[in-house]
């Protein structure tokens, strides 16, 4: 380099000088690098830069070797292949250039560490070298792979996970799982008996994945449970190498409320249950409130507590119990079933959120019916009687019923007020249960047949709409067999029918004689008598049949006719009476049988007849005698006494009733020790009704045998019924007749089957009539025929003249009803009858009613008779047996009745003479010989005055008064 150096100013202006200077450099070549090491990770590539210290000579290339242990060197990426040197020229010599280093990815997880040698020639670098370090990270670094890193299994239930090593090893590794617990388990080979929780790897099958399978037990709680299982590696370079895995449990058990119902269905007037439990295990307290019922739904939880409870409470020790929830629907007037949804709410223990619906239907016991009372009617010719008419329910909306089908002289008026004659009634929704009132008249017509109508009544409006019921009119006609033959006394108190040549009555020929006291039917031709001719007749007080061709009398032929005082039956052809002929006629004073071919007559025939004064049993074929009332005089016994006692069978029960498809059993014994072996032969079976006297015998048998020391063991007989196809129920007379050698034993016997059809709903009354002595009590039965549809509630009605009932002791007070279930309705459930003392001496008769609700036996009742046998006998009552009196003086007594008699009495005295006189009523004109009772003043006691005149002998005197 030449410097020159040129001067201004002064004189020097233009000199000039000129220095050659020369610059010796100290800059050794050499190669840069950038960085001076480096690091590059397996599988990846990193870069340098490398550039000329010095500007070369001339061209200058720098080759890099030194490349492996997987790592490689590139140059120039954009051409193909690895280039492994660099070019400068004297321009580019200090731009860097870049160098691409990649490391290849091996199984082990060492570093490497290569050294990449970089030489340059020409140029002036010739001799110059240069180094760099590359150090090779592995990623392969020991470690445990678990895949997937996390678990969730449902309780109850198992799920798996693998376990893999990251790197190969350098010697054999186990991995011992850990941390299990909360009902978690693991298990690394199922092969293997229990649960294995260690994992053995190799420097071969380090990389194969094994498998752990995680099992969730079961709990009771809602809780879902985690845990933290804990890999630990022993063993190579793996020594202390972890891994953790989160497993969570599911918990299955959703908080819920179990009913052990999803419906509940509830008779109107009745009760229900269900049970409520959780369905988990809560985790605190519950409390279970209801809510929704309404005015025709209650609810109680807790029976015992007063009042109705609507809270149910659990804790986490009888979450799982069932806790009972009583429901009950009140009863209403309309006839439409109601649906309630009852809500259960829990709160509390992690059932915040929890609710339950029940569905409770109300079954309405109300079916939209017609009521008619009563439900047929009779009415006399030229007569009217009436009806009413009411709904069963409240209608929906109102109601028109109009009535139709008068004719045969039948004609109705639903509203006397208006004129002509009206047919329909109107009902509302506010007085749908006001009895409104038919009148139904019968026209007069020549013929003495009875007619009969049946009126249509029809509803319309409501839920009444389309719905009808019958009513059926008989019209009696008032040309009965006294008033065609012109018989009756002016009062129509008396008919004489004597003498008339009449051979046949029908049961309507005594009709509409209500007031009839005494009726002559003797002197004809009657051979025969239908069952209720005397059924009108309540006020008979005397009958006489004598001197007809009657061979036989149904049995019952004078129930109801307890004033009866005198029956004349003599001069027929009867060979034997039923047991119960005079039953209830405890009035009966006169009975004359005289003149039949009678050969035994029933032991206790005449029992019950305490009233009875004369009885006449001449000139019969008798052979033995039956128990004789004590209150017959023995001056009026026109019986031969010498003959043996009749004796008879006992039968217990008396009835019987069962039901179809069913058996029943009664007991057969003899009243008195016969003289000899006596066999019993029963008859009568039929309808599908059959006996057998020794089930331990093929076949069945209908006979008993009774001897001298057997005789009053009772035997059994068992009834069985065979099921048929109608829907009829019969009634079977079986009969007992014996046979011995002796003649006492030889009589009969009978005892009436019903049989209940099981094919429709009904009730079984056993036995099927009652009798209970004054100031007693005794029992009888009920149960359903077949199972019913839902409970059903039987209503005992009809008490009355001192007969209650108690369907069930053990409450206080009597109870009137019994309930029957789905479950109980065929066992036999005991009503007791209790009969009150009282001051007359008539027997009483009440029929109790049994009247069904519920279920499909909504429509069914059942009437049993109950017969009250009177313990007073009815008597005159003196002060005083004997009176003694002086001559020309008087002495008095005085009388009254010893029971309550059922009408007014006259007591008339008799057998005065011997010049004694009596005078019943001092007050009157005269000497009364009579006395007057009535039912007021029975009691009070008469005075009679008996007077005796003087006489001219000195001999006392003796008066019997009758």
């Amino acid at each position: 380099m030449t410097l020159s150096h040129t001067a201004t100013g002064g004189d020097y202006n233009s000199v000039m000088a000129a220095l050659a200077v020369t610059v010796t450099d100290d800059d050794t070549p050499d190669l840069v690098l950038s960085p001076r090491a480096l690091m590059v990770t397996e599988a990846d590539s990193a870069t340098y830069t490398v550039k000329l210290s010095n500007q070369p000579s001339a061209a200058v290339t720098v080759t890099v070797r030194g490349t492996g242990s997987g790592v490689s060197v590139d140059t120039d990426p954009g051409r193909e292949g690895e280039q492994t040197s660099l070019s400068f020229t004297t321009d580019n010599w200090n731009t860097a250039r870049t160098v691409t280093v990649a490391a290849a990815e091996d199984d082990n997880a060492s570093p490497e560490t290569v050294t990449l040698n970089h030489t340059a020639t020409r140029g002036g670098y010739a001799s110059v070298k240069k180094k760099l370090v590359v150090t090779v990270t592995d990623t392969e670094a020991a470690g445990l792979v678990l895949s997937p890193m996390a678990v969730t299994v449902a309780e109850a239930d198992s799920a798996t996970y693998t376990v893999k090593l990251a790197s190969e090893p350098n010697a054999a590794v186990t991995v011992t799982v850990s941390g299990m617990g909360s009902g978690v388990s693991v298990d690394t080979d199922p092969g293997m008996e229990g649960g294995q929780t260690s994992l053995s790897f190799t420097t071969s099958n380090w990389e194969m994945e094994q498998t752990v399978t995680v099992s969730a037990a079961a709990d009771d709680n809602l809780i879902s449970e985690e845990v933290t299982l804990s890999h630990t590696a022993i063993g190579g370079d793996y020594d202390l190498v972890m891994a953790k895995l989160a497993v969570t449990v599911t918990d299955t058990e959703t908080a819920g409320l179990v009913l052990s119902s999803a419906a509940l269905t509830v008779a109107e007037a009745n009760s229900d249950a269900y049970t409520v439990k959780l369905a988990t295990k809560p985790t605190d307290a519950v409390t279970v409130t209801f809510s929704g019922m309404g005015s025709a739904v209650s609810v109680d939880t807790d029976a015992g507590t007063d009042g109705e409870q609507t809270s149910l409470n659990f804790t986490t020790s009888n979450w799982e119990m069932e806790q009972t929830v009583t429901v009950s629907a009140a009863a209403d007037d309309n006839a439409v079933s109601e649906e309630v949804m009852l809500s259960h709410t829990a709160t509390g223990g992690g059932y915040g959120s929890v609710s339950q619906e029940l569905v409770v239907t109300v079954m309405d016991d109300d079916t939209p019916d017609l009521v008619l009372s009563p439900v047929a009617v009779t009415v006399a010719e030229a007569a009217s009687a009436t009806y009413t008419v009411m709904l069963a329910t409240e209608p929906t909306t109102d109601v028109t019923v109009t009535v139709s089908g008068m004719g045969n002289g039948a004609s109705i008026d639903t509203d006397g007020g208006m004129q002509g004659e009206q047919t329909t009634l109107n009902f509302t929704t506010d007085h749908w249960n006001t009895a409104q009132t038919v009148t139904v008249s019968a026209a007069m017509d020549d013929n003495k047949i009875p007619e009969t109508a049946t009126l249509n009544h029809t509803a319309a409006g409501g839920d009444y709409d389309g719905l009808s019921k019958k009513l059926v009119v008989t019209m009696t006609d008032d040309d009965n067999i006294c008033v065609r033959l012109n018989a009756l006394n002016a009062d129509g108190t008396s008919c004489n029918l004597f003498n008339k040549s009449i051979s046949v009555l029908s049961s309507d020929d005594l009709a509409n004689l209500s007031k009839i006291k005494v009726l002559f039917l003797g002197g004809n031709n009657l051979s025969s008598l239908p069952a209720d001719i005397f059924a009108d007749l309540s006020n008979l007080e005397a009958l006489y049949l004598n001197n007809n061709n009657l061979s036989s009398l149904p049995a019952g032929i004078f129930t109801g006719l307890s004033k009866l005082k005198i029956i004349w039956l003599s001069s027929n052809n009867l060979s034997s009476l039923p047991a119960d002929t005079f039953a209830g006629l405890s009035n009966l004073e006169t009975l004359v049988l005289r003149e039949n071919n009678l050969s035994t007559l029933p032991a206790d025939i005449f029992s019950g007849l305490s009233n009875l004064l004369e009885l006449s049993l001449a000139d019969n074929n008798l052979i033995c005698l039956p128990l004789i009332p004590q209150s017959i005089p023995q001056r009026v016994i026109s019986i031969d006494v010498t003959l043996p006692r009749c004796y008879s069978l006992e039968l217990s029960p008396g009835a019987v009733t069962t039901v179809e498809g069913g058996s029943a059993t009664y007991t057969v014994k003899l009243a008195t020790e016969p003289t000899s072996d006596v066999t019993v032969t029963l008859g009568g079976m039929g309808s599908g009704v059959s006996v057998d006297t020794d089930l331990g015998m093929e076949a069945e048998q209908t006979s008993l045998s009774f001897t001298t020391t057997d005789w009053n063991t009772a035997q059994t007989v068992t009834v069985a019924v065979a099921e048929d196809d109608d829907t009829n129920s019969e009634v079977v007379t079986l009969t007992h007749t014996t046979t011995s050698v002796g003649t006492t034993y030889s009589l009969s016997r009978s005892l009436r089957v019903t049989v209940i059809d099981n094919d429709t709903p009904n009730l079984v009354v056993s036995p099927g009539t009652v009798t209970v002595a004054e100031a007693g009590s005794t029992t009888y039965t009920v149960r359903l025929v077949k199972a019913p549809t839902d409970a059903v509630t039987v209503t005992v009605r009809g008490m009355g003249s001192g007969v209650s009932v108690d369907t069930d002791a053990g409450m206080p007070r009597e109870q009137t009803s019994l309930t029957f279930t789905t479950s109980n309705w065929p066992t036999e459930q005991t009503v007791t009858v209790r009969a009150a003392a009282d001051d007359n001496a008539v027997s009483e008769e009440v029929r109790l009613s049994h009247t069904a609700t519920g279920g499909d036996y909504g429509s069914v009742s059942k009437d049993l008779v109950v017969t009250v046998t009177d313990d007073d006998t009815a008597g005159l009552v003196l002060s005083a047996a004997a009176v003694t009196v002086a001559e020309g003086d008087s002495a008095t007594y005085t009388m009254k009745l010893a029971t309550e008699p059922a009408a007014a009495v006259t007591v008339t005295l008799n057998g005065m003479g011997s010049g004694v006189s009596v005078d019943a009523d001092g007050g009157m004109e005269g000497k009364q010989t009579s006395l007057s009772f009535t039912t007021t003043d029975w009691n009070t006691a008469r005075t009679v005055t008996l007077a005796a005149a003087e006489d001219d002998n000195a001999s006392p005197e003796t008066v019997t008064l009758s």
